[in-house]
């Protein structure tokens, strides 16, 4: 993706997001970017590992924090709202 270099890579379905200098970036197989899976939030920190699951995308960063964002469906964010 754009003369990125990924550290990490990983793939749902055809879904796909990768770390590259401490920051997420996240696309699908077709190079849609328009999509609440896709939008990367403001981390506010470096990230060290990157993971992809159903509808969630979730980053661990340098401190330890986990942040995810997706769809929020289906109680993928500990809530009981679909």
């Amino acid at each position: 993706k754009n003369n990125l270099s990924f550290t990490d890579l990983e793939k749902n379905s055809d879904l796909y997001c990768g770390l590259a200098e401490g920051q997420v970036h996240c696309w699908y197989a077709n190079g849609s970017t328009s999509d609440p899976r896709t939008d990367v939030p403001d981390i506010g920190e470096s990230v060290i590992d990157v993971d992809v699951a159903n509808d969630t995308v979730c980053a661990l960063t340098t401190s330890k924090r986990l942040i995810c964002w997706g769809r929020a469906v289906n109680g993928s964010f500990g809530t009981s709202g679909t």
